[in-house]
């Protein structure tokens, strides 16, 4: 097994890559994004002149779009892609580019988001009004062997509901146990949930489909699945109660890059094991999202979520091998109930397939078209009143995908 050359010092988190360490023990990082050559490094074209056409007859949100423009009242301001994250399906090798904002040194005191994906500087970004366009999101990364890779945005996570906005949810009756969509509004045993983020979502029964502008590469795949998650798929709005679907998390008990799997704190009563050499320990890592990344939990801790992200159906299991009757088989976090089957399963959202090429083009979406793919629940309809993730989903191979400008729209 083996790492292209310079790879983890570019992107420390590739997939199965050891962390490097400086000489003072201080992590080998980038001070601000690198998008390393993928497939053949063919030289990217660019783009034609924008068709913009497909915007006459539809009307865009006023309350929400997603522009990652940086924000001119800082100096030497970048953009960022606000409540936005990425994921791979873990090829030995692969990598995925960028990281969080707060990862990159260099982007310290020059974006004011509270969390989310660094935003690429472009050139001739499209635009339709006049107005300068300099920032996109730009995923690069691969190559995707399994299922490949994507991009998310849980609607609701950095505001619950924008201010004046026909976005938000119908309030629930006084004393109600149920919301207007029939999500619980308290655990099971009465308590509140222990985090109220992954509960929350948008109404978009107002509108009519969701737009954006996006191109990719020249070595990209040019399929791309356009997915929203309602009450009836999205795994995070039936946690901790399971009502529209059950939740499934696959585990990995031993570590990719080959490194022991090493108690972090061993005084611990119950001590967190990481990937790691004990003879030469961790980087100092501030950001806890990055240091799952780089030192993801292993072993005993394998089921173990995030401090930031604590899983209460999860959390306590074990990483333990499961088949399901030689469908599928593998690594999964489960106690003394066997993990969700495929036919229970959250997951399983409502996707819409687009074809990108070198050229910026308007992608104009009607949610009449959105259909589930078929590996999980089958749910009875896309409920537009419980909508709480946005997500593109990248397929097997290598992946260069820009986005811009995502909003929801109406027909004129």
């Amino acid at each position: 097994m083996w790492l292209a050359d310079g790879l983890a010092a570019a992107v420390p988190w590739t997939n199965g890559a050891v962390p490097l360490r400086n000489p003072d023990g201080s992590l080998v990082s980038p001070n601000e994004p690198v998008f390393p050559p993928i497939g053949a490094g063919t030289p990217d074209p660019g783009s034609r002149p924008v068709d913009c056409s497909g915007l006459s007859g539809i009307e865009l949100s006023p309350f929400w779009i997603e522009t990652f423009e940086a924000d001119p009242s800082l100096p030497n301001a970048v953009g960022v892609a606000e409540g936005w994250s990425a994921y791979d399906d873990e090829t030995y090798g692969a990598f995925r580019v960028p990281g969080d904002a707060a990862w990159y040194p260099g982007f310290f005191g020059r974006y004011k988001e509270k969390w989310g994906l660094a935003a690429d500087r472009i050139t001739n970004g499209p635009s339709c009004d006049g107005q300068p366009n300099g920032w996109a999101l730009h995923f690069r990364g691969g190559r995707f062997n399994y299922f490949g890779a994507g991009l998310e945005h849980p609607l609701a996570a950095i505001v619950a509901c924008p201010s004046g906005s026909d976005f938000c949810p119908q309030p629930p009756d006084p004393g109600a146990t149920l919301d207007p969509v029939g999500l619980p509004l308290t655990r099971p045993d009465g308590h509140d949930f222990e985090q109220p983020e992954p509960h929350r979502y948008w109404d978009l029964s107002r509108y009519d489909g969701v737009t954006f502008w996006a191109r990719r590469g020249p070595d990209s795949q040019p399929g791309v699945l356009v997915a929203l998650h309602d009450k009836h798929t999205s795994d995070a709005l039936n946690r901790e109660h399971q009502t529209f679907c059950r939740r499934i998390k696959a585990c990995r008990p031993a570590c990719q890059n080959g490194l022991p799997c090493t108690p972090e704190n061993p005084d611990a009563p119950v001590p967190t094991h990481r990937c790691f050499d004990p003879a030469v320990g961790m980087a100092p890592i501030a950001e806890p999202a990055l240091l799952e990344e780089l030192y993801p939990v292993c072993g005993a801790s394998a089921c173990r979520s995030p401090d930031y992200y604590y899983d209460r159906d999860l959390d306590g299991t074990e990483c333990k091998a499961y088949d399901f009757s030689g469908a599928q088989a593998g690594y999964y976090c489960y106690g003394s109930v066997a993990p969700a089957a495929e036919q229970e399963r959250c997951g399983d959202g409502w996707v819409a397939s687009i074809r990108l090429t070198t050229d910026w083009q308007l992608f104009v979406i009607p949610f009449s078209e959105f259909r589930q793919v078929g590996f999980a629940k089958h749910a009875p309809f896309l409920d537009l009143r419980s909508i709480n993730m946005l997500a593109l989903q990248l397929p097997v191979g290598f992946a260069d995908v820009y986005i811009d400008n995502v909003t929801f729209y109406r027909r004129r």
